[in-house]
């Protein structure tokens, strides 16, 4: 099984160095895989990081925007997998291997890895144990509203990218409006999470960078809900969340009680940039009818 792994980079400095000696010190062959990063604008130095880079292969996309720069590296692709990760991501050794077991069953087409934070402190620890427990509870429930993705640990068949991509150039949220696309193709049992398939998100190193995050999730929820059914998960699915990753991670009550109160608050920057978001799209609509 050969993989291409596109890597979509702007101003990515700081992180961008671990990311690449990550993903060439994966246990499984090299020669059975290839990486390409996609510069896109960048005015630091990442560039020539990348091109420092003998094994890396470089390319260059204009077009300002993640996606389009991912579109790009599939262009230039050889494998019959994409892999994606991101420039900020620092990916586990056996990355690829758990890939390529969970890609064993010909049924899978798209393939979810974990991810977890820079650091794992009490309360990072945490939401990213909730975190690994919902995508395995979306992924184990089969309902086609509640299917997302993430273009920092997602790997795709190349035959089922070129029927359902590519992605769409949003600004955020094209990576769930893919995943529902191949559920609708595939099927929901064509999506698997593969928990160790395991990454670390550089960027996120306090809590705080973790509320930003779900901000920034509200904002886009919006955007890309006009070309995808996929919704939130509701109260009573997130309780069933919250109590499996209780129970598997063998939480006391203290600390299944924190993690409730972590996640009450990481519902309110969701919630508002939602609101706000509808209310701007609202209010343009509005402006443009006139």
């Amino acid at each position: 099984m050969d993989f291409s792994v596109v890597v979509p980079c702007f101003n990515n400095q700081p992180y961008l160095e671990r990311c690449l000696q990550a993903l060439a010190s994966q246990t499984y062959p090299r020669d059975q895989y290839e990486v390409i990063v996609v510069d896109n604008n960048s005015t630091d130095r990442s560039l020539q990081i990348a091109r420092g880079h003998p094994e890396v292969t470089v390319h260059v996309e204009p077009i300002q925007s993640s996606y389009a720069a991912r579109n790009r590296g599939v262009r230039q692709a050889k494998g019959d997998v994409l892999v994606f990760t991101d420039s900020d991501c620092e990916v586990s050794p056996t990355w690829l291997a758990e890939i390529a077991s969970a890609l064993a069953d010909p049924a899978t087409q798209l393939v979810l890895g974990s991810r977890r934070n820079a650091r794992e402190s009490f309360t990072l620890r945490m939401v990213a144990d909730y975190e690994e427990q919902k995508a395995e509870y979306v992924c184990a429930l089969r309902d086609k509203r509640l299917y997302y993705a993430y273009t920092n640990n997602l790997a795709v068949r190349r035959e089922a990218f070129d029927r359902c991509g590519p992605f769409m150039q949003l600004v955020r949220g094209a990576d769930v409006v893919f995943a529902s696309r191949v559920v609708e193709a595939y099927g929901p049992e064509s999506v698997r999470f593969a928990p160790r398939a395991r990454l670390r998100h550089l960027e996120i190193v306090r809590l705080s960078d973790w509320y930003r995050k779900m901000g920034t999730y509200g904002r886009s929820y919006v955007r890309y809900r006009v070309w995808s059914h996929t919704r939130p998960l509701g109260f009573r699915q997130r309780f069933a969340v919250l109590r499996r990753t209780v129970k598997r991670n063998s939480y006391s009550w203290p600390r299944a009680l924190s993690l409730a109160a972590l996640l009450a608050v990481g519902l309110v920057p969701f919630e508002l940039n939602r609101l706000r978001q509808s209310l701007s799209r609202s209010l343009a609509h509005a402006r443009g009818s006139e």
